[in-house]
């Protein structure tokens, strides 16, 4: 199935030679000015911090919280750095915890599920634009706690018990890797993460030509941050429900590069359906959160009338 509707984009593709182009000139261009630079660092730094266990005193702090839910301090430090720093770190993180038996497989799986999120970069550099700097709190604060409750939903789900205090405070072997081994290696992963991004917004594309009134659903399944900057037609409550959806789900694209970096590693089977859920969380959270704003300024406005 997959295949024919490849050789159906592809024929499309030879038929309309322009409409290629254009796609991918517009993603490049989204890339160049909103991906890399909200990405590509951080990727670089957390990668050589985490390997080098510089933030083991961190991890220590956070070890007893860690462990109860079965995770590790590790574990809490990659969830935040997830938060922080943008798709794909958390799922790129994970995988070195494994790898370096400092939490197991399993609870590895576990983390990969809640700890992929858009950057803070990106909501307040690029979202914030949209929806406002209020809007982008919502945004965020949103993104947390949905990612939250999927940690507490799928540590149930799946029976995830406490680590041994033997695997978590493992020791990687970091005498040997270098700080141009972090620069090297994501920057292979940045450009396996802009051909993805290339690719998926390139179907989105194609589904919104047909289907014309889509293409902001569309786009935003396909590839998040192109779904995102299409908001800004939008008035400012649904632009702000839009992005909380495509920014808790993050798109096609997104697990496309979660499977790159995992494969063969960890396993992703319930990595999309966890995502889904996060982005509905997400958008009830966010309508609670918009309830509360309005109704606070309501509250100054009745304060100014009576003074």
């Amino acid at each position: 199935m997959t295949a024919f509707l490849v050789v159906i984009v592809l024929f499309g593709a030879l038929v309309s030679p322009e409409f290629v182009s254009n796609s991918v000139y517009n993603t490049i261009v989204i890339c160049i000015k909103t991906i890399v630079p909200a990405l590509f660092i951080y990727m670089v730094l957390t990668d050589y911090l985490v390997r080098k266990n510089v933030f083991r005193p961190v991890e220590r702090i956070l070890e007893p919280l860690g462990c109860s839910i079965g995770i590790g301090g590790a574990g809490v430090t990659v969830f935040l750095l997830g938060l922080l720093c943008g798709f794909p770190i958390g799922a790129k993180l994970s995988t070195a915890l494994s790898e370096q038996n400092r939490i197991s497989k399993k609870s590895a799986e576990y983390l990969n599920l809640f700890s992929n999120n858009c950057s803070l970069a990106f909501i307040f550099g690029v979202t914030s634009r949209i929806v406002g700097i209020n809007g982008a709190w919502i945004i965020f604060l949103s993104q947390f706690f949905s990612a939250v409750i999927i940690a507490v939903v799928f540590r149930i789900i799946l029976s995830i018990k406490k680590e041994q205090p033997s695997i978590i405070l493992m020791a990687a072997d970091t005498n040997s890797y270098e700080f141009t081994s972090s620069v090297v290696n994501n920057g292979i992963t940045m450009l396996n993460i802009c051909a993805s991004v290339i690719v998926f917004a390139f179907f989105g594309d194609i589904v919104a030509a047909i289907i014309p009134d889509t293409i902001i659903p569309v786009k935003g399944i396909f590839e998040f941050s192109s779904g995102v900057i299409q908001c800004k037609s939008l008035d400012n409550n649904a632009a702000l429900f839009a992005t909380t959806l495509f920014c808790c789900f993050g798109g096609i694209a997104v697990y496309g590069q979660v499977a790159s970096i995992t494969r063969g590693k960890l396993s992703n089977r319930l990595y999309v359906p966890a995502k889904m859920l996060q982005a509905v969380i997400g958008c009830f959270i966010a309508w609670l959160l918009i309830i509360c704003n309005e109704f606070f300024e309501e509250v100054n406005i009745v304060r100014i009338l009576f003074h």
